[in-house]
């Protein structure tokens, strides 16, 4: 997993407080599971498909989900407060749901 090396309880904490708190009913799945999901899709590789083709959408959305998961990955190496790598969690997470 591509984020193997972090503490998942520390993670998993983040994402609970912040979905109770301001996102309403949070549900049991593990976030790093979504994501990893995601990146193994058959949307995400027609995604990256028509991004080597040129298609300018798949480019953009590309690096924005690049710049979300960098980001996300500078919170939490950086030991930010649950609530930030939650809320960060929570924005890939959305940006996902588009697509399903």
């Amino acid at each position: 997993m591509w984020l193997s090396t972090y503490n998942n309880r520390y993670i998993q904490n983040a994402m609970s407080e912040t979905e109770h708190n301001l996102y309403g009913e949070w549900n049991d799945d593990d976030p790093i599971t979504k994501i990893d999901k995601w990146l193994e899709s058959d949307t995400w590789i027609e995604i990256c498909h028509d991004a080597d083709n040129g298609d300018e959408d798949s480019l953009d959305l590309m690096d924005q989900f690049n710049e979300m998961l960098g980001s996300l990955t500078w919170h939490v190496g950086n030991d930010s407060g649950m609530k930030r790598v939650g809320y960060e969690f929570k924005q890939i997470l959305n940006l996902i749901e588009n697509f399903n």
